[in-house]
């Protein structure tokens, strides 16, 4: 098991987090109402893999979205020895990159 999705509709207390907090935060944020398009939990094991380095928005563009916000709530300490999440340094372009082949 490395995640789950769809489970907003399963569980109040994820379902309050996102509805309450996490959207409300985007929201603000952004000066414009946020939408869940999809929302996981992705699992990472102690000495586990982590992914390769993505976006996630062209993922979404052939299902008409223009704007996409990835939101993360990390559990756990995020650093470079748990395999947090990474960003690329001093990168303002909007530009979507090359995709790898493996997605």
């Amino acid at each position: 098991l490395s995640r789950i999705e769809n489970i907003l509709p399963f569980h109040k207390g994820f379902r309050s987090l996102v509805d309450d907090v996490v959207t409300s935060a985007v929201s603000d944020c952004f000066n414009h109402d946020a939408t869940v398009y999809k929302e996981k939990i992705n699992f990472k094991f102690p000495k586990g893999k982590g992914f390769t380095a993505h976006q996630d928005q062209p993922a979404y563009v052939s299902f008409g979205i223009k704007r996409l916000i990835t939101t993360m709530v990390p559990v756990d300490d995020n650093t470079s020895l748990s395999g947090g999440l990474e960003f690329v340094y001093n990168r303002a372009e909007r530009v979507i990159m090359e995709q790898n082949l493996d997605g």
